[in-house]
This record gives structure tokens, sequence and C-alpha cells, in this order.
């Protein structure tokens, strides 16, 4: 309620652009649980975007971006290298 009233009815947009070459599982579980975080945001009239980049043969990559999605309230918008 108290980050509510700071913003005072303007419109917040968080953008957060990732451009990861590579991650394991265990730094993947720490970007989730940061991603999963910034559905707070969300629930208090902040839009939270994140802008996924991969490289084109990459298909792992994107895969990790989606499922993350997937598994949040976040948009999430992928632009191929």
């Amino acid at each position: 309620d108290q980050l509510l009233s700071e913003i005072n009815g303007q419109q917040k947009i968080i953008t957060c652009n990732l451009k990861l070459i590579y991650f394991n599982s265990s730094s993947a579980k720490y970007i989730l649980n940061i991603v999963k975080k910034w559905n707070d945001f969300i629930q208090v009239g902040i839009t939270v975007n994140i802008n996924w980049y991969y490289e084109a043969e990459d298909e792992d990559m994107q895969e990790a971006g989606e499922q993350m999605a997937r598994m949040t309230k976040i948009n999430f918008n992928y632009f191929e290298l």
C-alpha cells in the first residue's frame, strides 16, 4: 500500500533488458526468483516489461525466456540478435 501511495496516480513502468549469453540451472533459478519478485510491482499497478534478447541460433535461451514468462504475470518481449 505504501508503494501504491507513492506513485500518486502516475503510470509507472519498469523495463528490464536481459541479454544473457549463457546461464545454467542454478543461475536460471536466481533469475526466475528475481523476476517473480517483480510480480509485487504488478499487484500495485506498476507495469513490468522484460525485453529478452537471445542469439538467433540459441533456441534454448529463447525457450528459457518463454518458460519464465509462463511462470509469472510479466510481459516478455523477445528479440533475436
